[in-house]
């Protein structure tokens, strides 16, 4: 029986995978020792893709078709969080940039943290961001109730 070659792609993904995982868990015991700013944000932004590519051993061609695919997404999510935030925030007289923050996808932990840290009111953001979950988990069902089966007589 013959043996596959895989792909020069899928070769070279492996390969940034098995660096990038070596790569963070150095920097994650790098970090232990003295917390570097750079280090961190280089360990987070190579553990998410370096994680996610391993799951499916992805081509390079659809690497890169889902990255445009989430870019795309990401670009159309902040630009309806951002309009949604002016529009509600011409209408009732909040601060925008407390609406789109509570208004943005994330931890109620860490939206509240944000909202500190950009001398924005906490509980604003607690009570749009906890509106907003309630909304979209009683809403989903509705949206996407399957079908029932017709009755059989």
């Amino acid at each position: 029986m013959a043996t596959r070659s895989a792909p020069v792609g899928d070769v070279a993904l492996r390969f940034i995978a098995a660096v990038g995982v070596g790569a963070v868990g150095g920097a994650g015991f790098v970090a232990i020792r003295a917390p570097l700013p750079w280090v961190l944000a280089s360990a987070q932004v190579g553990l998410g893709p370096t994680s996610g590519c391993r799951f499916g051993g992805p081509t390079l061609r659809s690497f890169v078709r889902i990255t445009a695919l989430a870019a795309g997404s990401t670009l159309i999510l902040l630009a309806l969080t951002f309009g949604v935030a002016l529009i509600l925030g011409t209408a009732t007289g909040l601060d925008p940039a407390l609406l789109a923050l509570a208004h943005s996808p994330g931890g109620l932990a860490g939206m509240s943290m944000v909202a500190l840290s950009l001398a924005l009111e906490p509980g604003g953001v607690i009570v749009h961001h906890l509106a907003r979950v309630i909304l979209v988990l009683s809403a989903t069902p509705l949206a996407f109730h399957p079908p029932r089966p017709e009755p059989q007589s």
